[in-house]
């Protein structure tokens, strides 16, 4: 007996539904604590997940399905995640704060205390403006320049 998932894409003009897409699940990942957030690198090497049960963010090669780090520090009750075009830089989004690592080292580079972020974060095409979703501005949506 195979798992099914039902998907449903959203076409960007207009934000109109598109159609239910059916796949039969190739895969499951386990080992990780309440995954929360996913995002795949642009190259398909790696798939980065916050995970709420343990605070941290996992590492997944992506080609494997094998984690290959689940102990990195990510805030408290890390949810979101995000990548930058290049792939250089990830954004965590965690409960009164979120944080940028470096993809190279996964190093913490950047933090941004007391925002309250929730699921809400998206990085510009061209990598230069990061959107965040936060709880503590209600209706607002707080942009920041990646690049400083």
């Amino acid at each position: 007996m195979g798992l099914s998932v039902m998907l449903m894409a959203v076409g960007v003009s207009g934000l109109q539904a598109g159609p239910f897409l059916e796949n039969e699940v190739i895969d499951v990942i386990y080992g990780l604590h309440s995954p929360v957030g996913v995002v795949v690198s642009a190259n398909s090497k790696y798939i980065y997940v916050t995970e709420q049960g343990n605070n941290t963010l996992a590492v997944i090669d992506a080609p494997t399905h094998q984690i290959i780090d689940n102990a990195i520090g990510a805030g408290t009750q890390p949810a979101g995640v995000v990548l930058t075009p290049n792939g250089k830089t990830l954004y965590v989004a965690s409960q009164g704060a979120f944080f940028g690592f470096a993809t190279s080292d996964l190093i913490t580079t950047q933090g941004f205390p007391n925002l309250a972020p929730n699921f809400g974060l998206a990085v510009s095409p061209n990598g230069k403006s990061l959107y965040v979703v936060a709880d503590a501005t209600p209706g607002l949506i707080t942009v920041f320049d990646t690049a400083g």
